[in-house]
């Protein structure tokens, strides 16, 4: 929702739009519409980018904000369990499974890739600036 807007998720919701416009509104909005597009497993790149992109916020003055594991990591079964997932989803021919079994993931996984694009034409053009 957050990519595409509440207007695009009430269009959805009311059948005016498909899951298809809606990832195309997505594209569109990752573009153009922010100013620096972070990756969830590189939050010091982002921090570093939005101090970089917008002079008046110093992430720096933050020290203390860092991410946690997450509750998986405790315990030995439960690391397991984990490691049989990271190695069972890693998997290309599950991954290519389960996007044929749930188109909507096809649409998630293209929008992350130009998350992912767009995160480094931004580093690259904020590299060029300093």
């Amino acid at each position: 929702e957050p990519l595409c807007g509440e207007d695009c998720f009430s269009r959805y919701t009311h059948g005016m739009m498909t899951l298809e416009d809606m990832t195309v509104q997505a594209e569109g909005n990752l573009r153009g519409s922010f100013s620096v597009v972070g990756l969830l497993n590189e939050t010091d790149t982002f921090y570093t980018m939005v101090s970089a992109r917008i002079g008046y916020i110093d992430m720096g003055r933050n020290p203390h904000v860092t991410g946690d594991k997450h509750e998986s990591a405790v315990g030995r079964v439960v690391k397991e369990e984990s490691a049989r997932c990271k190695t069972l989803f890693s998997d290309p021919r599950f991954q290519e499974e389960a996007k044929q079994q749930a188109p909507s993931l096809s649409l998630l996984d293209r929008v992350y890739q130009l998350g992912v694009e767009v995160n480094r034409f931004q580093r690259e053009e904020l590299n060029q600036c300093t």
